[in-house]
């Protein structure tokens, strides 16, 4: 036990970080680690990376860094199904592929439904209420930004439209941009018609009696919600539409904590199962009944909870 916790705290590469970078599985799928081994030696100011703490002699973690997932190229697959390691492509010189072999890495996986490596984001759920929210919110600027109440419409002779002249050219250039902002402006001509004396260039706007019938704004918040609750994290909107009391609030809170636990016991299995074995057999130790991480909890009682619990254990 004393040796893992010392190796997992003699990395060059924080703890911190290293469950910061295993933690992109969520949005991605998986996140692939290779394994990198140093040999404790003691602290050596001109090897960066390599010196440690310790100058016992033995094996331990340098570090465990994450293998990005857009430089996957692709992966090897044996015969019998079980995944063999993973060919990583060099983005910025163009070098030959490199193949990282699974026995000196570890695979984190949101999900291995058919054991796929690359498993399933916990955000394909939310991709359709984003996808709305998104065209909506940039409906919403477009809007916003043209300030106007209506469709802008301008009149002007048909021989130019016919003819597709420059002047027709640039009345469609006039009327995409119109909006109001600092350079809101538009000058036209004052000629009139000889015989109906109506004026040949004019600018209008089509407006619709009364007030529109969608709110873009509720709309945008409805999906915005979904998406919290794909994730669990819907109670984060309590309260800001001036509803929803404690009690709710502490039971969504709960299932959030029992989801956190979940997927923190999923990446304390991988260490378990894979990376504390390998690490203890290189040094020759026994692995029959070897340490193993395990999280905290991710939810501590509320304190008035807790009083409310021990004075009523104390009076019974």
């Amino acid at each position: 036990v004393e040796f893992v916790e010392q190796s997992r705290g003699d990395m060059s590469f924080t703890w911190e970080d290293t469950i910061s970078e295993v933690l992109s599985m969520l949005g991605y799928g998986w996140s692939y680690h290779e394994i990198v081994y140093k040999r404790r030696d003691g602290s050596d100011h001109l090897r960066p990376g390599n010196d440690s703490q310790f100058d016992d002699g033995k094996i331990g973690w340098r570090k465990i860094p994450i293998r990005a997932q857009p430089t996957r190229l692709r992966w090897e697959i044996d015969p019998s199904g079980g995944i063999t390691g993973m060919w990583q492509q060099d983005l910025v010189t163009g070098q030959a592929p490199t193949f990282i072999p699974i026995q000196k890495s570890l695979l984190f996986r949101a999900s291995i439904h058919k054991n796929n490596p690359e498993g399933q984001s916990i955000l394909r759920r939310a991709y359709r209420p984003w996808y709305y929210a998104t065209r909506l919110e940039e409906i919403e600027a477009i809007g916003t930004e043209r300030d106007l109440t209506g469709y802008p419409v301008a009149y002007i002779p048909g021989e130019h439209i016919v003819a597709n002249t420059a002047v027709y050219t640039d009345w469609q250039k006039s009327l995409r941009n119109m909006r109001r902002n600092e350079q809101e402006a538009l000058v036209i001509p004052s000629d009139r018609d000889p015989e109906s004396n109506e004026l040949m260039y004019d600018v209008k706007l089509l407006t619709t009696p009364g007030q529109r019938q969608i709110d873009v704004s509720k709309s945008i918040e409805r999906y915005e919600k979904r998406i919290g609750m794909t994730m669990l994290a819907d109670f984060l909107f309590l309260g800001q539409d001036k509803v929803g009391s404690y009690a709710l609030s502490g039971n969504k809170m709960s299932l959030f904590g029992v989801a956190l636990s979940a997927w923190a016991d999923e990446i304390a299995a991988v260490f378990n199962r894979h990376a504390i074995p390998r690490l203890l057999a290189l040094n020759g130790m026994t692995v029959d009944a070897p340490p193993y991480l395990e999280h905290e909890p991710t939810e501590t009682p509320a304190p008035n909870l807790l009083a409310e619990a021990i004075g009523k254990l104390t009076v019974a």
